[in-house]
């Protein structure tokens, strides 16, 4: 240069990692703080290792009813509707450099409280366990130590569990706090004292309240300063208790006031005895006694073929309840329930389940089968059932028209006698229209019920249904009535007579009363002196060629039936009819000749009194049908027709 310097040139390099400024990050918990509804709300968004100042911005969903962001990054606002809110801030730096989150925040209709205000004693070197309660805000709770310390040797868990062992004594002030659904908390201080030694124990304040005679009963005892025994003196007979829980269980057997004396034990002593008085409330005595009912039919609980209920039930509240279903009796054993349904219990494949009504009724269902049941409230020396005792019978014939006329049912009368004895006691004998033999039997109810039911064929079928006797408003039996609604069903088979299934058909039944006893009287509903009709209709008896009507036969005040001569124009069947004067019992025969072959019929039923119409008796008959085809006179079907007495 122009001053003569020589000039040099230096050249410097610089080698090392280029350092870049961290990502822009939004630093708040994505679930915010919670709050009441009504109440200031206020939360600030901070914002991380961007460039200042920040900008704030809702970017997606909804705030709080009634919440404003501002752009400083403050949600503010006083709430005013209950729910949790979800929504997306967006913050953008300095730079322009934007980030978003998501946020969720629970506004409560009320806040947590800590219902635990004190903690009992602990003692060093002695298991300790102490569950904090907390009440309304908004579930689940999470618990944890806010300030302070436990002792050592002792957790409190989220669940709000205070256990361990402590291994020192003194006493120790901390403060816990709840955090529930809404992430609202709430804290209480706590000062726990830890012993060096045990204590004696002091009974807490007992109250055992009262039970029924069999009802399962539960009750706890308790004391401070670590009881491990317990010792109960008093108890009612049934009731048991747990020496080192101070539990009592069980079912009283008898009844009374107790009063049960208590005392709690440890290493330290024993503590003062405490009393306290247990009820043990009898049982109604209406609901005592035995009960019989009629079960319908179901397709899952009796294979649809009905059943019949009995079930006793003891003063100590125990019942056996037995249910003859499809042939099968089940039996078993419970206890009743304090409150309906008073009995419930698996009986077979179903659950019986039974309410105890009152006036000495019970329903209920076994599976899904309805169940009308009655107590037997009779007896013969202080409540005889005067009014409804006595013989009568009763016909059950098809009740719905479209089954009248029906060549694959069977169209004649089924029918049965019914005795009523003073003491309730019932008892049913009767036939079915194809033959099968009915009998039945237990007590009639207070309103007059009595079951009727038989399983029939094998036990693949059943007669089965619900009677009721009243008394006549005469007042001197002869209007005493049987009157129900029976169904009746029948599994396919190999027989002649009805090989095909039917029903469950629904049958009406209907009779009076005939005499005081089911035999040594002559009973109501005889013929009167002189003439009455034997009539016969359906079993195919279209197809013969001889009529079996005795228009005309003649009855005597000795009780003799005379029928016209066998063979005659008014007599060309050869009916035979007799009727026992004693019992009502009608039984006969007829013959018919269809091209040379001879049919020889019998038919019987019974004398059954009716509120009206000149009917007298009613009864089937099982004819063999004419053969027909590759069909044998040994082979071919045999139906059932209907006989009756008319006068």
């Amino acid at each position: 240069d122009s001053t003569g310097t020589v000039a040099a040139t230096v050249s410097q390099t610089a080698s090392g990692s280029f350092i870049h400024p961290a990502s822009l990050t939004i630093s708040t918990a994505s679930t915010l703080p919670g709050s009441l509804v009504n109440a200031a709300y206020s939360q600030s968004f901070t914002a991380t290792s961007g460039t200042e100042p920040y900008t704030w911005t809702l970017s997606a969903g909804s705030l709080p009813a009634d919440c404003v962001l501002s752009t400083a990054g403050v949600l503010s606002g006083v709430p005013t509707l209950t729910g949790s809110s979800s929504f997306t801030l967006q913050v953008q730096d300095g730079a322009a450099v934007t980030v978003s989150k998501a946020f969720t925040v629970t506004i409560a209709g009320t806040a947590p409280s800590i219902t635990t205000l004190t903690l009992p004693l602990a003692v060093k070197t002695a298991a300790y366990a102490q569950t904090l309660t907390a009440t309304d805000g908004t579930t689940p709770y999470s618990w944890s130590l806010s300030a302070g310390a436990l002792p050592s040797g002792m957790t409190l868990s989220s669940t709000g569990v205070l256990s361990g062992t402590p291994t020192v004594s003194g006493v120790f002030n901390f403060t816990v706090k709840v955090t529930d659904g809404a992430n609202i908390q709430a804290k209480q201080s706590y000062s726990l004292t830890v012993a060096a030694s045990y204590s004696v124990p002091v009974m807490a304040a007992v109250s055992l309240g009262s039970t029924t005679v069999g009802q399962s009963y539960t009750a706890t005892v308790s004391a401070s300063n670590y009881p491990k025994t317990f010792t109960l003196t008093g108890l009612p007979a049934g009731l048991t208790y747990s020496k080192t829980a101070g539990i009592i269980t069980g079912r009283a057997s008898v009844t009374g006031v107790f009063n049960v004396q208590i005392k709690a034990s440890n290493s330290a002593g024993t503590s003062a005895v405490v009393s306290a008085a247990l009820v043990v409330k009898a049982l109604d005595p209406g609901l005592i006694g035995s009960y019989t009912g009629i079960i319908s039919r179901s397709v899952s609980a009796n294979s649809n073929l009905g059943g019949l209920l009995a079930l006793t039930l003891t003063t100590q509240g125990t019942f056996t309840a037995k249910i003859n279903a499809a042939g099968k009796s089940t039996s078993v054993k419970g206890y009743l329930n304090a409150a309906a349904p008073q009995v419930q219990v698996t009986v077979g494949s179903a659950v019986l389940s039974l309410t105890l009504a009152g006036a000495d009724t019970a329903t209920g269902t076994h599976g899904t089968a309805a169940v009308t049941a009655w107590r037997h409230a009779w007896n013969t020396t202080t409540n005889p059932a005067s009014a409804h005792a006595g013989y009568y019978t009763l016909s059950i014939d098809l009740q719905s028209g479209t089954d009248l006329g029906v060549s694959s049912i069977p169209q004649g009368s089924s029918y049965a006698t019914l005795s009523v004895l003073a003491s309730g006691a019932i008892k049913i004998s009767g036939k079915t229209a194809d033959g099968q033999s009915i009998t039945s039997a237990g007590f009639m109810g207070a309103a007059g019920e009595c079951a009727l039911h038989t399983s029939l064929y094998a036990n693949l079928g059943s007669i089965s249904g619900l009677l009721n006797v009243q008394s006549g408003s005469s007042g001197d039996f002869s209007l005493n009535a049987v009157t129900g609604q029976i169904t009746w069903s029948k599994p396919v088979s190999t027989t002649r007579t009805y090989a095909a299934a039917f029903g469950p058909l629904n049958l009406a039944a209907a009779g009076l009363y005939l005499a005081p006893a089911a035999s040594g009287s002559v009973i109501l509903g005889l013929p009167s002196t002189g003439s009455a009709a034997l009539t016969f209709m359906e079993g195919g008896l279209a197809l013969a060629t001889t009529d079996p009507d005795v228009n005309a036969f003649t009855y005597s005040d000795t009780n003799v039936v005379t029928m016209p001569t066998a063979g005659s124009i008014a007599n060309p069947a050869k009916a035979t009819l007799s009727l026992n004067k004693n019992t009502g019992a009608m039984k006969g025969k007829f013959t018919l000749v269809d091209s040379g072959a001879s049919r020889s019929v019998s038919f019987s039923g019974l004398i059954v009194r009716q509120l009206s119409g000149q009917v007298l008796a009613k009864g089937y008959f099982l004819l063999p049908q004419i053969p027909v085809g590759s069909e044998k006179a040994s082979t071919s079907p045999i139906l059932s027709g209907g006989v009756q007495i008319s006068q």
